[in-house]
């Protein structure tokens, strides 16, 4: 069990944080730019024109060193920090072993791609649908802070909107 001294302080966890909502970005930023296999083609335009609108509110979540008391208050501060976003790390990072190019700006799967087996898109919905889950914790807690409230609320709705899509494409391909 680490001691005091091990613990990061208020700086280095606020920038932790800073990181997983710049991860979460992407992550859902991922699945907008190329949803093709990911979520049912019904929903791309509306996902699309929804994320114009939510993405923006990620600039409002401006963690900073005066928030501490409330960081500490809903319990994102110290080991429990840590777990949390270890969770969210180990989903996130089993996702980029499976498709690394899904999260590269360049690319763009709308371009000609080798075709990938049934089975790989399964587990690649599997673990898309495992990360955004697993920051369910983080961004939980965020949305209990009023400053934060507002935007992170809106930024849930729309991940769990895109988690249930995912969801819906695994439902097709089983049937």
């Amino acid at each position: 069990m680490p001691d005091q001294q091990d613990r990061p302080g208020v700086e280095e966890q606020i920038r932790r944080l800073s990181e997983f909502m710049r991860q979460l970005e992407a992550l859902l930023e991922a699945v907008v730019r190329n949803p093709e296999n990911i979520i049912p083609g019904r929903h791309h335009d509306a996902m699309q024109d929804a994320w114009a609108e939510v993405r923006p509110r990620f600039a409002k979540i401006k963690l900073t060193r005066n928030l501490k008391a409330q960081l500490e208050e809903v319990g994102l501060v110290g080991p429990t920090l840590r777990f949390e976003l270890a969770v969210f790390s180990h989903a996130r990072d089993e996702l980029l072993d499976h498709a690394p190019e899904l999260f590269s700006s360049r690319a763009s799967w709308k371009q000609p791609q080798p075709q990938k087996p049934v089975g790989w898109w399964m587990r690649l919905r599997r673990l898309f649908r495992r990360s955004l889950k697993a920051a369910d914790v983080v961004l939980g807690s965020l949305g209990t802070i009023p400053v934060f409230g507002m935007p992170a609320e809106a930024i849930k709705q729309f991940k769990e909107g895109v988690e249930e899509c995912v969801a819906m494409s695994d439902e097709l391909a089983e049937s």
